[in-house]
């Protein structure tokens, strides 16, 4: 299924757009943030990495397995709810949220261990670039708009079209064509009902697992989803994007 000119107008496709954009951003004691999530493991070796990540935008394949521990322990830290002491608080505010997603920008990347990416870096993902402000979002658009064409994963791409149209209703909100939202939420339904066919009928390429879901990683993101689709005029198409919501929200 193609993407309307439409979205990719509105996110011109970039493969590293978002990191590019986030790299700068990332200060010294933002990174040290990040090198300490393990406990302080390794924090000397995880900080050069990350240093040499920061300036070029890029790392080494496959991943060092210590640098993907501190990103994904750093993914699943929450900003907005700091560890009670004596632990330390860890990133928190806004920059917590940056720093986060910087961090699941990364692990998206990860092709050699995609499991957190598949679901819960995109739901953490999309979480925090809605309190770091419009040009996250755009940024991340732009990646999902890269990211689907070349995704053989059918789970993915649906997740991936979710995204997009979490994007779109929370971007543009009212003034985003309704009939591109109904046409990209039609095709997020075809795309998960022909992945729970190919998924049912082949034992060896199940359904991954909804861990992002069972731990609510999810949950912001589509309660202010399920507000933004209430405004929405037309009854189908509210409905059409609550069909949608359902696909991430534990039964």
């Amino acid at each position: 299924m193609t993407i309307a000119e439409e979205v990719l107008t509105l996110f011109p496709p970039s493969e590293h757009g978002l990191i590019e954009w986030l790299c700068p951003q990332m200060s010294d004691a933002m990174l040290q943030e990040i090198a300490m999530a393990d406990n302080g493991f390794g924090q000397a070796e995880m900080f050069v990495l990350l240093k040499q990540l920061r300036s070029t935008g890029t790392f080494a394949k496959p991943m060092d397995v210590d640098l993907r521990e501190v990103l994904s322990l750093t993914c699943w830290v929450d900003p907005d709810r700091p560890n009670p002491p004596p632990f330390p608080p860890g990133p928190t505010s806004e920059e917590g949220h940056r720093i986060r997603l910087f961090a699941c920008a990364v692990r998206l990347q990860d092709e050699e261990d995609p499991c957190d990416a598949y679901d819960t870096c995109l739901a953490i993902a999309l979480e925090s670039a809605a309190v770091v402000g419009s040009e996250a979002d755009r940024h991340l658009g732009r990646y999902l708009t890269w990211r689907i064409p070349s995704e053989a994963a059918p789970r993915f791409r649906v997740l991936c079209r979710l995204g997009l149209l979490i994007l779109l209703l929370r971007s543009h909100s009212m003034a985003t064509d309704p009939a591109m939202l109904e046409s990209l939420a039609d095709q997020i339904m075809d795309e998960e009902h022909l992945g729970r066919r190919q998924w049912r009928y082949c034992p060896t390429d199940p359904e991954p697992s909804d861990y992002s879901v069972t731990h609510g990683f999810w949950k912001k993101t589509i309660a202010a989803f399920r507000q933004q689709a209430s405004m929405v005029e037309s009854a189908d198409l509210r409905e059409k994007l609550e069909l949608c919501a359902l696909l991430v929200t534990p039964a």
